[in-house]
């Protein structure tokens, strides 16, 4: 970011690593997850940003509008980071600075987080059942879902 965030921006960031970490460790997302990192060995930045689309669409759907690009692309890169321990330590593959940066950008490119973008819906090409996962009960929005 070029500046400063507010106290809003500041807000809502936490309250979106807070849903994220909801949405990452419910039961059905993370086995999704942990499938798709056990699975990427042969292309590990393809698996950490397959893995966190899946994180960050919910987290879209969740926000109804409220997630700024830049809100977005912090999120995005703690959850990467996220993910690359998440994959080290159940032995699927190491990440390094090279593989984060790919699947930095392989993920900006389908969640449309990229600075000045208008968020898509979706990505092309998705399933629609894929984006509208259910969420975990009791998880309204994401302010309530954070709160919650």
């Amino acid at each position: 970011m070029s500046r400063e965030p507010t106290p809003e921006e500041s807000g809502i960031y936490e309250q979106s690593m807070e849903a994220v970490a909801q949405i990452l460790y419910s039961d059905e997302t993370h086995s999704k997850v942990m499938t798709i990192l056990q699975s990427g060995a042969q292309d590990p930045s393809k698996a950490l940003a397959s893995a966190a689309s899946i994180i960050l669409l919910q987290l879209k759907e969740r926000s109804k509008g409220q997630l700024t690009p830049e809100i977005l692309q912090g999120v995005l890169k703690e959850l990467m980071m996220l993910l690359g321990e998440l994959a080290t330590e159940s032995g699927a593959f190491e990440v390094n600075q090279d593989v984060m940066m790919r699947a930095l950008q392989q993920c900006m490119s389908v969640v449309g987080t990229q600075q000045g973008e208008e968020a898509p819906a979706q990505p092309q090409g998705q399933p629609q059942a894929q984006a509208q996962a259910p969420m975990p009960e009791g998880q309204g929005g994401l302010i309530s879902g954070a709160m919650g």
